[in-house]
């Protein structure tokens, strides 16, 4: 019964992202203040891994200069 129950539940998160009905390319009907908000969140989503990554890199690089 437990394997039952798991293997629904990994089922369940596995198929989980095919329910959404929303496409986030779709912008028929949407305003502009929607198509810009959109496009400044895509840029805030790629650039904080970009900027994590740099800050991690000059931090680790400084650290180990001064050795």
């Amino acid at each position: 019964m437990k394997n039952l129950i798991g293997l629904l539940l990994i089922a369940a998160l596995i198929l989980n992202p095919f329910v959404a009905a929303a496409c986030s390319m779709c912008q028929a009907g949407a305003t502009e203040e929607y198509i810009l908000a959109y496009k400044t969140t895509t840029a805030i989503l790629v650039l904080i891994p970009l900027t994590t990554v740099a800050v991690l890199g000059i931090w680790i690089y400084k650290r180990y200069r001064t050795m």
